[in-house]
């Protein structure tokens, strides 16, 4: 029987996990004829949990030197991201920080800017026009993708029915046996390792393999961390399409996710 798996990126950190799970579920009362050999899911710089997502965006823009500590301070001040509606003080702050993503390019923060920008976006940045309920869906808006040129369609509806976390299904299907790797582009300010780490971390799974470097021919492809039911990857110098921005080391990672192995630790 053919080996099943699915692959995507972004918001697929929601809807992977949760097509996974009704998969998983069907297969336990399926027939022969009807079961599908399911073996796993591999998501990029996936959008799985709103509160740390909306953090690590924050936490991240300061690490990299974007926002201002002022501004910084202004977050950790008023904003509880674990709520769903914010205060006009937090939504402020989110106004502010997400002008400076008019300048630099979220996903992928060391390329050019294209000079197009982001068509969707452009204008008025009003409550009206782009009908959110608070600051958090104006970010969380954005379009996905690496290339900022690529981005020329309108908002779509699927915000206003998303579900805040998908960490319990991911922990289940971890526990159910799936193989899960999660992988992220560390120069992606959309969903970035920082919003990944921290949603990992919610999970509350045992480390098997700590933190170490995985290497594409003599150089370093990124970081890794191996837990019990899921494995993470950094890629190095990866925006938020990691295939279209470091090819190599996403064919990589894309032939041991399938191998079922770990990334080479040592050069070679």
């Amino acid at each position: 029987m053919k080996e099943f798996y699915i692959a995507g990126e972004s918001y697929a950190g929601h809807y992977i996990p949760q097509l996974a799970n009704v998969i998983v579920e069907e297969n336990k009362k399926a027939s022969t004829e009807n079961y599908i050999n399911f073996k796993g899911i591999l998501i990029g710089n996936a959008y799985m949990d709103g509160d740390t997502d909306l953090q690590g965006i924050v936490d991240s823009a300061w690490h990299h030197a974007i926002i201002s500590d002022t501004l910084y301070s202004s977050f950790l001040k008023s904003c509880n991201f674990s709520m769903e509606i914010l205060s006009q003080e937090c939504d402020a702050a989110l106004d502010e920080f997400n002008a400076l993503y008019y300048l630099i390019d979220i996903y992928s923060l060391y390329t050019p800017y294209c000079d197009l920008g982001y068509p969707a976006l452009n204008g008025s940045s009003s409550s009206a026009q782009l009908g959110r309920t608070n600051g958090r869906f104006d970010l969380l808006k954005m379009p996905m993708g690496f290339d900022p040129c690529t981005q020329t369609n309108a908002i779509s509806s699927v915000w206003k029915d998303s579900d805040m976390t998908v960490v319990p299904i991911v922990k289940k299907l971890a526990q159910e046996g799936i193989r899960i790797w999660i992988f992220s582009g560390d120069t992606d300010a959309r969903i970035p390792t920082t919003s990944t780490r921290y949603t990992l971390k919610k999970l509350g799974l045992p480390i098997k393999e700590d933190w170490s470097p995985w290497f594409t021919h003599t150089q370093v492809g990124g970081w890794t961390v191996v837990y019990d039911g899921l494995t993470f990857v950094t890629v190095r110098g990866a925006g938020h399409m990691v295939p279209t921005s470091q090819p190599k080391q996403a064919l990589e990672l894309f032939r041991h996710f399938l191998a079922n192995q770990n990334l080479p630790s040592k050069p070679f």
